[in-house]
């Protein structure tokens, strides 16, 4: 987790644009956005039927032509 503390006078808004600026220079949301939608791996069996799908319906497109 990001901190950023206080140094003496500092108000908010100086306080959020430091913390801005740590997030941007360290790469965590660029991290956080891609873990953000992660997609599952495909199992093989699906793969599989996925394969054998494609081909019937490429072969009944072909026989309509």
């Amino acid at each position: 987790m990001a901190e950023v503390k206080n140094e003496g006078k500092s108000n908010i808004g100086a306080m959020l644009r430091k913390f801005q600026l740590y997030i941007k220079k360290s790469d965590i949301l660029k991290e956080a956005k891609k873990s953000q939608f992660r997609i599952k791996p495909v199992s093989k069996l699906q793969r599989r039927k996925s394969a054998l799908y494609r081909a019937k319906q490429s072969e009944k497109y072909r026989e309509k032509r």
